[in-house]
């Protein structure tokens, strides 16, 4: 696997101009998004912030971050008592220092905390940059540029990835730590340089300090590394020395200090957002309908019931109910189901291809760097699914189904996507 995405019918530096291009257009458009978005628009457990001198608490994403900036230390309480501090601080952390920044600029307060989404925003535009570079350590025999470009272009387009952009939460620093696991340890996979295997073990720690879910990630990279192993244990050590204790350090401060495991504050049975009284089989089964009459996410559990229905919806309109014309419902009601097919098309594409990968391979005795790459393509996939279930299963709620929880999965379908053209390419060469 000496060469990744080389191209006949396109110059490596015309691929790089295009998908520049691609980039810079992406960045654009979620500039253009932030500029007209607030922090209390089209956004998830916001919560909301006062002043940087009353000395209040306020709860969500915006309180944790007032509270940085307000007090500048790590909160002294129980974090399961007030909403949304259960997060681990990274990302508030930052976006506190932006906060304090814009007042010491002489920004009002108002808009300094719109300014984080300008940390956001970075956020995303360093996720399709990382993109680009995942899809291009996707492994292929010959590749002409539409297989790196069409499901670079996708990413970069797709609606629920501009959302993330300006939301003040964690998610989009999630997604970028997330990726730069992926990356560099695809590259440690290509190359075996230690320090990318460093750079993994770096990343997921600090990642976990951002989101804990990042964790899961660990099994695929994990199971390689088993599989990789040698008589040198020396590397693997400095992974778990670099990535364990940082990962797990929030983790333990809450468990020594306030005898908290980790979890969520999530809300009650009582609340309009429960679905637990209903059969998994309707929850998690195949839907009775794909609610293409309405294709926008309602939050209420009597009108939103199966799972699936909400990942789709959410992936694409995130959680807004439009006014909307009977022509833009029906193109928008068109997008939604082409939604599903090519999401299922590319879930499809990413097993079929990475088991192929890892079967043959592994019979054949060679090509044992694509076959890795695979697993933790498909290990990848897999274990975001299956934590996702477990995820609604624990916390039955229709929050809890929201496309923000598995964003990355859609890279891992447009892998698939990658290795599907590139095939294809090659046959007709």
């Amino acid at each position: 696997m000496k060469s990744i995405s080389k191209t006949r019918n396109m110059s490596p530096y015309k691929e790089r101009l295009i998908a520049a291009v691609m980039i810079l257009a992406g960045s654009l458009a979620r500039l253009v998004y932030v500029l007209n978005t607030s922090v209390y628009e089209r956004t998830h457990d916001a919560g909301y912030y006062s002043s940087l001198t009353d000395g209040i608490v306020n709860p969500g994403h915006l309180g944790y971050i007032e509270y940085f900036a307000k007090f500048g230390h790590m909160p002294d309480f129980d974090p399961f008592s007030q909403f949304s501090y259960f997060h681990p601080p990274v990302h508030h952390f930052l976006a506190s220092l932006v906060v304090r920044f814009s007042v010491f600029c002489g920004s009002s307060v108002d808009a300094a905390f719109e300014n984080v989404q300008f940390l956001t925003l970075f956020y995303s535009v360093c996720s399709m940059i990382l993109a680009y570079l995942i899809l291009k350590e996707v492994p292929s025999r010959e590749s002409c540029g539409a297989s790196v470009l069409l499901p670079l272009f996708i990413w970069c387009a797709h609606p629920g990835t501009v959302y993330m952009a300006a939301t003040v939460n964690n998610d989009m620093m999630t997604v970028m730590m997330e990726f730069f696991v992926i990356l560099f340890f695809l590259r440690w996979i290509r190359t075996g340089g230690r320090h990318y295997l460093y750079l993994t073990a770096l990343f997921l720690g600090l990642g976990m300090l951002v989101k804990i879910s990042i964790v899961i990630l660990a099994f695929p990279v994990g199971l390689v590394m088993l599989l990789r192993r040698k008589g040198n244990f020396r590397p693997y050590l400095v992974f778990f020395f670099l990535s364990v204790p940082l990962g797990l350090s929030f983790t333990v401060r809450n468990f020594l200090r306030f005898h908290q495991k980790p979890g969520i504050s999530s809300a009650t049975p009582d609340s309009f957002l429960y679905m637990g009284n209903l059969p998994l089989s309707v929850r998690l089964g195949i839907p009775s309908s794909l609610g293409l009459d309405y294709p926008f996410h309602s939050v209420y559990a009597k009108d939103s019931t199966n799972v699936w229905v909400i990942l789709f919806k959410t992936s694409l309109f995130g959680e807004i109910r439009p006014d909307v014309t009977e022509v833009s419902l029906f193109l928008l009601r068109a997008l939604y189901l082409i939604a599903i097919v090519l999401g299922l098309l590319f879930a499809l594409f990413s097993l079929l291809m990475n088991l192929k990968a890892i079967l043959v391979k592994q019979r054949a005795g060679k090509g044992r760097d694509e076959r890795d790459v695979s697993i933790v393509l498909l290990g990848g996939y897999f274990i975001f699914m299956a934590a996702y279930v477990a995820f609604v299963i624990k916390y039955p709620y229709t929050c809890s189904c929201d496309f923000r929880y598995v964003t990355a999965t859609l890279l891992f379908g447009l892998t698939g996507l990658k290795q599907v053209l590139s095939a294809a390419g090659k046959r007709r060469s």
